[in-house]
């Protein structure tokens, strides 16, 4: 299974985002996220990924 968890995190009117470089992409933004371990569940995985 390819399982992905993501948040989107508020806080005083802000919002958390990763900034990502890829060769061919450029740069971009991204909400905190990523696939989920074997034996862990997607809250576990989110809170792991933040």
């Amino acid at each position: 299974m390819n399982e992905r968890a993501g948040a989107v995190i508020m806080k005083d009117n802000h919002i958390l985002l990763f900034r990502r470089v890829k060769e061919g992409w450029g740069e971009y933004w991204v909400f905190p996220g990523g696939g989920v371990e074997e034996g862990e569940t997607p809250e576990q995985a989110m809170v792991r990924e933040v």
